[in-house]
C-alpha cells in the first residue's frame, strides 16, 4: 500500500530541515575546533603584539569573528599553516 503524497511531502521537508541543521552544526563544530588550534591562536597573538596595526584597526580589544573555512587563503598541511584572521573595525583607515 503506497504512502499518501502528503505524507511523503512532510517527510521530505522534515528530512531537509534535519539535514540542513546537521550540516550547520557540523560547520560550527569544525570552525570551533579550528579556532582552538595552536597556529590560529599564535596568529592572533602575533597580531595583538603589533600595536601599530591594532591602532589602525581601532583596537584594543581585538574583535575576531567567525572563521571562514571555505576561504581559499586558509590552508593547513603537515609542515605549514596559512590562516587568515578576519577582524573588523569601525574606524576608517587610510590606505596608501
Amino acid at each position: 500500500m503506497p504512502a499518501p503524497l502528503r505524507n511523503l511531502q512532510q517527510l521530505a521537508i522534515y528530512l531537509g530541515v534535519v539535514s540542513g541543521g546537521g550540516c550547520a552544526m557540523m560547520y560550527y563544530l569544525i570552525q570551533k575546533s579550528f579556532a582552538q588550534k595552536e597556529y590560529y591562536l599564535g596568529a592572533l597573538e602575533k597580531l595583538e603584539s603589533q600595536s601599530n596595526v591594532l591602532e589602525m584597526l581601532g583596537a584594543p580589544p581585538l574583535k575576531v569573528h567567525n572563521l571562514r573555512l571555505t576561504d581559499k587563503y586558509n590552508h593547513v598541511d603537515k609542515t605549514t599553516a596559512q590562516v587568515g584572521c578576519t577582524v573588523y573595525t569601525t574606524t576608517k583607515c587610510p590606505i596608501d
